[in-house]
């Protein structure tokens, strides 16, 4: 009974305090949730949708009349099941986001399919003759009823979106196939061409890729190297869609592990002056005999409590927030996820944060145990105070006001020291920000590296260098060169190749060694390092066209074309393994402000063979769902830097009036302005204010580039540079100064309401 009135009694007291703890538990267990809800419902979504639509371990796209992939993977030991399905299909583009998206576009009709099914999600209310069911990953450009036009070959064909699908392999921006499925009454014979699907399964454990490398190898063969085929493994699929989730559950994470610091400092320091504040009502409870331990919960449990309750309401909230997040984590795979509620999430997120606040809270608040009934008794002062003051009035210089804050933060180091971490905290948590606002606009270029405004693919041999030159003489061109996208095989898996003559043409993406120059030397991708153990100096086999040579690896590369298993030749080297390999693709480069749409057109007029395509739209649409999932971690990291600032400066300076106020009505007295006393609380909240935005502008500089590694390290980085100038640090720290500077400015205000005839006559 005793316990629960001293509870009472300190949570009318201490209500403000509790309230911007509450607040600040409340964002740390509304991200955290959200962070795990991300982790643990993401990839396990994707497993679930694809055992329920029949999705094989792999599938192979292929436009030959009589396909021998079938007959390939059933002679296969490690294949189990083999399904064939007949498709149209043509590379085409839609726009998206005001940009072309390109890819393979396939079109079945309605029918039911035994694997890799797709799934109808939305349907319209009205059936159009000319109606087709569309990926969802376009309903935001595209919705129900609406018309959309698809490009295939400079031609449009305009139909009506009948529906919305997902499919695990064909539903994707960036997986390079997109699944159309046709009312009745579409025909797209006339501008598609047949397409062979064929899906198979592989024994448990068997990786699928390395069955894929060879069944590519074997059909080659015996069809033709130039065969265009399109393949993907379930595995794959998996974790390309999962790598951008993955990355903002870990971001959140680790906002979340901020605040949560946040809070435990705060909560420390909010107690310990709770404790000098109340220590003559705790003296006189020590001397009408009441336990410690009775005291020590009454301290400690409104904050925990107070915790439990924030905890409690931010799980709650992230469920607000949960549909758009979904909906734009969605975007960046081929299925729907739309998550519920995740017991599992919640009562994890509670337990990380309530557990150290509950310790916090309990170590604080054994500080009573230390205080003596008599010091207690007497307000926490001892019998002598020999503390010497840091700024005597009768020689230091300088004004009265500000001295008599400076003096105040030195001879009470712990509120400044609690002041001084936050702020640091603060500023680390800001820097992330500054790091995502300087890659945003440029996201796609720092993911995959550099890339063409324009591109020129499976052209004839014969045909390129007549068509390079007339492109270099065209106005709008910078340079333009030879460049191939090659299937290669390393240690049985299949690699994304380049092959350019001369790389120093391009921005390098070596973190460590350089490009290859030689006939003899390759550049590997992050993955395929780890996947052969190779590095710097090492010899490793390149299988390509059925045939092979060893390279000297003499660089390590790092970036997100396909999730880092992606290597570089020079063409020599490509002729050292088929010395018949004649280059048959270009890159096109603009000069500054030049439309690649127009550029794109212009090269589509000169060039007598292959396709051409607009790489530049292609990679900024395909990059806008990652792009706009790292606004809204902007937006995130903002508005918590602007409120953990703004909070945890009001409650220090409202701690201080309140614990100074018989001090300020003396002062008062002696004739002392309001706007002085407001002069010496600020003065005595600045340099914490300074130092911690110094200490956490120096330490965000150097997190910066180990802490996006560690995020990125997944999608195929291993150095990360960022291009964050120091300046960018101490612009946002001195934002950061003067939103505190402001928030205690206003809350020293509460300083006018104090009266020195009522606290002199109380």
């Amino acid at each position: 009974m005793a316990t629960a009135i001293l509870i009472r009694r300190n949570l009318k007291r201490h209500w403000g305090r509790l309230v911007t703890l509450g607040i600040l538990t409340l964002l740390a267990a509304a991200v955290a949730n959200l962070a795990m809800i991300v982790a643990t419902g993401y990839n396990s979504n994707f497993d679930r949708r694809a055992q329920e639509l029949g999705t094989t371990d792999l599938i192979v796209l292929d436009p030959l009349p009589r396909s021998p992939v079938a007959e390939t993977l059933r002679a296969d030991e490690r294949v189990t099941e083999v399904d064939v399905q007949g498709l149209r299909g043509r590379w085409s583009s839609v726009k998206v986001g005001g940009t072309d998206l390109s890819s393979l576009f396939l079109f079945t009709p309605d029918q039911d399919w035994s694997r890799n099914q797709y799934r109808v999600t939305a349907r319209a209310e009205t059936t159009f003759d000319d109606g087709i069911v569309i990926p969802f990953t376009l309903a935001s450009d595209y919705p129900l009823g609406e018309t959309i036009t698809i490009r295939a070959d400079g031609q449009d064909h305009t139909f009506h979106v009948q529906g919305y699908l997902e499919a695990t392999h064909f539903a994707g921006r960036s997986f390079g196939v997109m699944l159309f499925v046709t009312n009745p009454g579409v025909d797209v014979t006339g501008w598609t061409n047949q397409i062979t699907l064929t899906s198979a399964n592989v024994i448990a454990d068997v990786d699928a890729d390395k069955v894929l490398a060879d069944t590519e190898a074997a059909v080659r063969a015996s069809a033709g190297q130039d065969v265009q085929l399109s393949s993907a493994s379930v595995a794959l699929l998996r974790t390309g869609g999962g790598l951008g989730p993955g990355v903002f559950a870990l971001s959140l994470l680790a906002f979340a592990a901020v605040l949560l610091l946040v809070v435990v400092i705060v909560l420390r320091t909010l107690i310990a002056e709770a404790i000098s504040q109340d220590s003559t009502a705790i003296g006189a409870l020590k001397a009408f005999g009441y336990r410690t331990g009775r005291i020590i919960a009454s301290v400690a449990l409104p904050y925990v409590l107070g915790g439990a309750a924030a905890a409690l309401a931010g799980i709650a909230l992230s469920y607000s927030v949960l549909p758009a997040l979904s909906w734009q984590l969605s975007q960046q795979g081929a299925v729907v996820w739309s998550p519920g509620l995740n017991p599992f999430a919640g009562l994890v997120s509670a337990a990380v944060l309530l557990a150290p606040i509950a310790l916090a809270a309990g170590l604080a608040a054994l500080r009573v145990r230390s205080l003596s009934p008599v010091v207690a008794l007497r307000g926490g002062l001892e019998a002598h105070d020999f503390r010497a003051q840091p700024f005597p009035l009768d020689r230091a210089r300088g004004a009265v006001p500000e001295r008599l804050g400076l003096g105040h933060s030195l001879v009470h180091p712990g509120r400044a020291a609690a002041t001084t971490m936050v702020l640091a905290l603060v500023l680390v948590f800001a820097s992330f920000a500054v790091g995502m606002v300087r890659i945003q606009p440029n996201l796609a270029h720092f993911l995959v590296g550099d890339y063409a405004d324009v591109t020129v693919e499976r052209m004839h041999s014969e045909d390129v260098d007549a068509t390079l030159e007339k492109i270099r003489q065209l106005p709008g061109v910078e340079k333009a060169y030879r460049h191939d996208s090659l299937t290669l095989t390393i240690s049985g898996r299949q690699i994304a190749g380049r092959a350019v003559q001369d790389f120093d043409v391009l921005s390098s993406s070596a973190y460590e060694g350089r490009e290859p120059r030689h006939d003899n030397e390759i550049a590997i991708g992050p993955r395929v390092a780890d996947l052969t153990g190779a590095g710097i100096g090492d010899t490793i086999a390149v299988d390509f066209q059925g045939q092979s040579q060893d390279f000297l690896v003499v660089g390590l590369l790092q970036g997100s074309r396909r999730l880092g298993m992606f290597a570089d030749l020079t063409y020599d080297g490509v002729r050292r393994i088929v010395p018949e390999h004649r280059p048959t693709g270009l890159w096109v480069f603009g000069r500054p402000g030049q439309s690649s749409g127009e550029l794109r057109s212009q090269a589509e007029a000169l060039t007598p063979s292959g396709s051409v395509r607009d790489m530049k739209q292609a990679m900024e649409t395909e990059s806008r769902p990652y792009s706009d999932m790292m606004l809204g971690l902007i937006a995130t990291i903002v508005t918590l830097t602007v409120a953990t600032t703004a909070l945890v400066t009001g409650v220090v300076i409202t701690t201080q009036i309140r614990q100074q106020a018989r001090d300020f009505g003396v002062l008062k007295a002696l004739g002392f302005a309001s706007r002085q006393l407001r002069r010496q609380i600020l003065a005595g909240l600045l340099p914490p204010l300074l130092l911690g935005a110094t200490l956490g502008g120096v330490a965000g500089w150097f997190a910066l580039a180990p802490g996006f590694g560690a995020l990125l390290a997944g999608v195929g980085f291993r150095k990360v540079e960022l291009g964050v100038e120091p300046w960018m640090i101490l612009v946002v720290a001195v934002g950061v100064v003067l939103l505190g500077t402001l928030v205690a400015w206003g809350a020293s205000a509460r300083v006018k309401r104090i009266s020195a005839y009522a606290l002199i006559t109380e």
